[in-house]
């Protein structure tokens, strides 16, 4: 990859978070205000029960920005990993560009294991650059797997919420005793996540070039 591909590439995920940022407005202010017109119409309170359905929309939204930002920040550290270019070069490169955000482009950039030195970085080896890069997968992926399972706990509120008003009755309310499943479900994907991160830097450790200062 080149950092012209990669600038390109920085510019397409933006303006697909950008996309998705407007349709994530517009469907929460068509939600909320469809949701109170029903409810003034109706002189049904308890319609304003859906509002709560905000939550796991946003999540929703949330997590396909996520992952883009993913997508993106994969793509860029493969190509860091062989070399190709070096994240010091494209932030100078990229931030050169006339009508990105500046707000939305530091907030991609944050993402990457910045070293702020060209010279330390273009010294760093390949093997190093691996494991670097499996810890940075590894710490943002424990976040979306955070935001994930906020996002399903907000749907079940909802739902089960929705579920009680609706029935008129609070036997629905049992239907929380599933957010149960949420802890170990949180306790094994992170055991997941972090022993792949160890298995890939425990390979990475092994071969020639690897520092462990670096």
């Amino acid at each position: 990859m080149s950092y012209r591909a990669a600038i390109d590439d920085t510019v397409c995920a933006i303006n697909k978070r950008a996309t998705m940022f407007r349709r994530q407005s517009v469907t929460i202010v068509s939600l909320l205000v469809s949701t109170v017109a029903v409810a003034l119409i109706r002189r049904t309170p308890s319609m304003l029960a859906a509002l709560l359905f905000l939550v796991p929309v946003s999540g929703g939204f949330m997590l396909a920005d996520a992952r883009i930002l993913t997508r993106w920040r994969h793509s860029l550290l493969d190509a860091w990993t062989r070399g190709e270019i070096d994240v010091a070069a494209f932030q100078e490169a990229i931030r050169a560009h006339p009508r990105l955000p500046q707000q939305t482009l530091d907030g991609m950039l944050a993402t990457l294991p910045l070293s702020g030195d060209l010279v330390a970085e273009q010294a760093v080896r390949g093997p190093t650059r691996r494991a670097i890069a499996a810890a940075n997968a590894a710490t943002h992926g424990l976040a979306i797997d955070t935001l994930l399972l906020k996002a399903v706990a907000g749907a079940i509120v909802a739902m089960v919420t929705w579920a009680a008003l609706w029935t008129a009755s609070w036997q629905a309310l049992i239907g929380f005793a599933v957010m149960l499943v949420l802890v170990p479900a949180r306790v094994v994907m992170r055991r997941r996540r972090l022993s792949r991160r160890d298995a890939h830097i425990a390979a990475c450790r092994l071969q020639d070039g690897f520092s462990d200062a670096d």
